[in-house]
């Protein structure tokens, strides 16, 4: 079944289902898990799920962190 929105729909969802939409219109998103030690061995386990791949060689990946949201 294909769906078809217009302009005039959007505007007209509400602003949390119009934000859903648009949030997950580029698919599926997985999420990875980021572990840090610090100089005394305290660990910090993290999840993210805007990791992104930026260069290689040599390999570089870098993810988003949206202050304010905790």
């Amino acid at each position: 079944m294909d769906t078809h929105l217009t302009h005039n729909d959007l505007i007209a969802m509400g602003k949390g289902l119009r934000g859903n939409l648009i949030n997950s219109a580029d698919g599926f998103k997985s999420v990875c898990l980021i572990c840090t030690i610090d100089k005394v061995g305290q660990t910090s386990l993290t999840i993210f799920s805007s990791i992104f791949h930026i260069a290689a060689p040599p390999p570089l990946i870098a993810f988003n962190v949206m202050p304010g949201c905790c």
